[in-house]
């Protein structure tokens, strides 16, 4: 159930019952594969719950609003943000446990968009330059950026069994 810039979460046993609401112009989540947290952005920064507990374990963060948040595994995710009023060219990778605990924060110099993670591939993500056709793939255990310019410009992306495959509109795919 949506209503205009209001979000709810329920959960269901043999009826529904609300566990989260919460406003935002942008609904950006990411729920734990084991649905024991939820990391969200509401109308002002980010924000993590528990949702054993049905309650706040990271406090509402304000210096930056998530444009993607990213569940790694039960315990880890990571949120992509530019950072407020400093360049916009930069994305900032910043993990965070399920605890609530940040552990790293990485910055890449190109601005991104649509980040996506290999779950096969440890601490792989893969995302396309914004204004280019090019692809970065992104390591960051140990860090490193490899850039893959490809001659269209990949509207679709997703993790494939050991890899990623790109696709344009016009039916153009690349391995």
């Amino acid at each position: 159930m949506t209503e205009k810039n209001q979000y709810f979460l329920y959960y269901f046993d043999s009826q529904f019952h609300p566990l989260i609401h919460w406003k935002t112009d942008t609904c950006v989540y990411a729920l734990s594969k084991n649905l024991t947290w939820l990391a969200l952005n509401n109308s002002h920064g980010f924000e993590l719950i528990s949702l054993i507990h049905n309650l706040s374990i990271k406090q509402l963060i304000i210096d930056f609003i998530p444009e993607q948040i990213i569940s790694l595994d039960e315990d880890h995710g990571v949120v992509i943000y530019k950072q407020n009023n400093l360049n916009f060219q930069e994305t900032y990778f910043r993990f965070f446990n399920r605890r609530g605990n940040w552990y790293d924060t990485y910055i890449v110099s190109s601005s991104l968009h649509k980040v996506i993670h290999h779950p096969a591939l440890n601490n792989t993500f893969l995302a396309r330059e914004k204004c280019t056709n090019n692809l970065l793939l992104i390591n960051f255990n140990p860090f490193y950026i490899s850039r893959i310019p490809l001659n269209f410009r990949a509207d679709y992306y997703l993790a494939a069994e050991n890899s990623f495959i790109c696709a344009s509109e016009q039916g153009e795919i690349a391995f």
